[in-house]
């Protein structure tokens, strides 16, 4: 179920790719793993939704078994959602206090480490906003 809403942005393979060498904080590091660990698990699916019944108590009455069979499966998928929100919303907070660092180091950088300092800001802002993206999607 999460993984119809996971990006592939949001991962610690591309903030790597970007973070300066000298980049010390890891709060932005800890949130991106933390979220990669939960969409490992498998999330707990309902195995299937009932048709709409037609109009006859019998129809009615299945619909009414495969929702019951199906409630606690339901709830399981709920609550990862909410797990993997939560996560989305602490990726997108690191990622913009580590874009917001990144550019106040950076003012005291000259040449390519510049650069290196301004494009991983602009990539950890990049991922943060694919994080709250990806978590509106699931609220």
């Amino acid at each position: 179920m999460g993984a119809s809403v996971v990006d592939s942005s949001v991962n610690a393979g591309n903030w790597n790719k970007q973070k300066p060498d000298g980049y010390d904080s890891k709060d932005f590091d800890k949130a991106i793993k933390a979220y990669e660990s939960l969409i490992a698990k498998p999330a707990s699916v309902p195995a299937a939704l009932p048709t709409m019944p037609g109009q006859s108590i019998k129809e009615f009455e299945a619909c009414m078994k495969t929702l019951d069979s199906n409630v606690a499966d339901m709830k399981k998928a709920v609550a990862f959602m909410k797990q993997l929100i939560d996560a989305l919303k602490t990726v997108a907070s690191a990622g913009s206090k580590t874009a917001a660092d990144l550019q106040k180091q950076a003012k005291d950088k000259d040449g390519p480490e510049k650069n290196k300092y301004l494009s991983a800001a602009s990539s950890a802002s990049a991922i943060s906003a694919q994080a709250t993206a990806s978590a509106k999607k699931l609220e």
